[in-house]
């Protein structure tokens, strides 16, 4: 009996001691809770306030909010005109009404943080639309924009796309110098945004050299991009594509 009574005890105690751990735990956990709540509470905050900052760097004065909307609502109208009918004369209509009004706001933006934006989104939108006419377009906004906005994030890209203008027209030689140019910007460490690019203009340096007959310059640049397969599957594939046909 006295064995049984003291195990009854003993048990009573152990009891009593968890119950004392849990409680004491639950407590715990009680005040971390709040402190959790003021830790999330403030990371939200934070991340909330660098959207706000990121909003306002571009959008710094009524004029930049104006552009930016007249930016957004010259999209939106074509994307509505567009939904309904999405056959090739529809398409070819509204993508001249898209260049003509992107031209437009060019001038109408003219010292606002949005124009730099809308002369990219022309630059591209009439090189992608062809034709010379279209493709010259395309070559002297890209040049106008190199020299408006020489530090812009996206310079490097409208020094490439106006190299690949350049070589559209065939101006091979000075379409050389364009790629080269962003080449060696991202090799030399000077911009390291979109770095995809160097890739691209690693392949048209190659083909520059080829129409322009430097075949063992060619020949190095191809074999160089090729070796880049795990960073750009396409860019090196299409340099094993032009080593294949100049051994052909």
């Amino acid at each position: 009996m006295r064995s049984t009574r003291k195990k009854e005890l003993e048990h009573k105690k152990k009891e009593l001691k968890e119950d004392v751990f849990v409680e004491s735990m639950t407590k715990a956990w009680a005040k971390t809770t709040s402190i959790r709540t003021y830790i999330i509470v403030a990371v939200v905050t934070v991340a909330l306030g660098a959207v706000v900052w990121g909003i306002r760097s571009h959008i710094r004065s009524s004029g930049d909010r104006a552009a930016w909307t007249a930016y957004a609502r010259l999209e939106m109208s074509i994307a509505e005109k567009r939904k309904d009918d999405d056959s090739k004369a529809v398409r070819e209509k509204y993508d001249q009404e898209e260049i003509d009004g992107l031209a437009g706001l060019i001038g109408e933006t003219d010292g606002t943080s949005a124009q730099a934006f809308i002369m990219y989104k022309y630059a591209h939108a009439v090189f992608s639309k062809g034709g010379d006419d279209n493709v010259k377009k395309a070559q002297e906004a890209c040049a106008t924009f190199a020299q408006r906005f020489p530090k812009h994030e996206y310079v490097l890209a409208m020094k490439l796309l106006q190299g690949k203008a350049l070589f559209q027209q065939k101006s091979w030689q000075e379409a050389l110098g364009v790629f080269q140019e962003v080449y060696d910007a991202y090799q030399q460490g000077k911009d390291v945004r979109m770095g995809s690019l160097q890739y691209e203009a690693s392949y048209y340096i190659g083909r520059s050299h080829e129409l322009l007959g430097n075949l063992d310059k060619a020949q190095a640049a191809y074999e160089l991009l090729a070796t880049h397969e795990n960073e750009s599957p396409l860019w090196a594939d299409m340099a094993r594509f032009r080593l294949a046909q100049m051994k052909s």
